[in-house]
């Protein structure tokens, strides 16, 4: 079985150092056009707001402030008389908020096509595409709208504990990919 921690290290080793953007930005503008996405000119665009939320997914208990950061510093260092955006995380929470869904399933299909042309022939089963299955479950907090759509499990009582997430991801093994998610 193959491990998508050396991909993990070496794409967070590329976002740290900016040596490559790990989606084009046309791409994003592209998505978020099919999703109907309006957004405005401003420094948190949508493809600023989803390579910040990739730099705060890989690195382990990062706030939106340290993620604000990281990329500031990115940005900073790309173009350094620029005037800088603000620290204050406010703005990326919310223009993260606005993203549609729609917007990022569509990049996640770019990503795991291009990562599929990169994936060697070799790390295939009988020339075949294998795909590894994977389930877990996630709490959530306890309001009338989540508890209507992801009930208790049945061993708890009625009115207690939370609501529970129940999710399955198909990962490409030759690449590590999350190819889709429900």
């Amino acid at each position: 079985m193959t491990s998508i921690q050396p991909y993990a290290r070496r794409f967070k080793n590329q976002l740290q150092l900016s040596a490559v953007e790990f989606i084009e930005p046309v791409q994003v503008q592209a998505a978020c056009r099919a999703a109907q996405h309006r957004w405005r000119q401003c420094f948190w665009t949508p493809t600023v707001t989803i390579l910040t939320f990739v730099r705060q997914m890989l690195h382990a208990n990062c706030s939106c402030r340290q993620a604000v950061a990281l990329t500031l510093a990115a940005t900073a260092a790309k173009a350094p008389g620029d005037d800088p955006a603000s620290g204050d995380p406010s703005a990326y929470s919310q223009a993260r908020q606005k993203l549609p869904r729609r917007v990022l399933e569509e990049l996640n299909a770019c990503v795991v096509r291009g990562v599929r042309t990169q994936a060697s022939p070799s790390r295939s089963w009988c020339g075949r595409t294998v795909v590894l299955v994977d389930g877990s479950s996630a709490s959530m907090p306890d309001t009338p709208a989540l508890q209507k759509a992801f009930p208790q499990p049945a061993g708890q009582k009625p009115g207690c504990g939370f609501p529970v997430m129940r999710l399955v991801g198909l990962f490409c093994w030759a690449s590590g990919c999350l190819t889709e998610a429900c």
